[in-house]
């Protein structure tokens, strides 16, 4: 299987999330106008700054379309028939040295899940563990995120 090797990258000291655009490239824009430096993909991984984190693309995308980059937190639905009432998961996108797993929110164990395994209309981003921080340790802030969207 072939899949689009590409990354985004957060800026801790400015609190921006960089992605990467089609000739490879970051550019840190706002509203149009371009702040800060640019930078390569081969600069982020090979001379990396202290102030930015690598995450990468796994090729999958989530049932809104939604591309799902290692640290997202995605909301997992889990029906066993049709009619049933989905059990809902939250989860964190992790690389786990060969592949793209998922380490449970909501559940105290730490289980890991292939990514690849799950079925992709049942899940969806809804946020980040850097834009969105406050999603990663408490489950009442995740159920209130659920509810807002359902």
């Amino acid at each position: 299987m072939n899949r689009e090797i590409k990354f985004r990258a957060w800026d801790e000291n400015n609190d921006f999330m960089f992605y990467q655009d089609e000739d490879g490239e970051f550019e840190r824009k706002i509203d149009d106008q371009r702040v800060g430096s640019d930078f390569s993909v081969q600069d982020l991984l090979f001379m990396p700054f202290e102030c930015l984190t690598a995450m990468q693309y796994s090729g999958m995308t989530d049932k809104n379309g939604k591309e799902i980059y290692e640290d997202d937190i995605l909301k997992r639905e889990n029906k066993i028939k049709k009619n049933d009432v989905p059990n809902i998961f939250y989860e964190r996108v992790v690389w786990n040295k060969t592949s793209f797993c998922t380490e449970s929110l909501t559940n105290k164990e730490k289980s890991a899940h292939h990514l690849g395994n799950f079925t992709f209309h049942t899940i969806e981003v809804i946020g980040n563990a850097f834009e969105n921080p406050e999603l990663l340790d408490n489950v009442d802030v995740l159920q209130d995120v659920s509810e807002t969207d359902g």
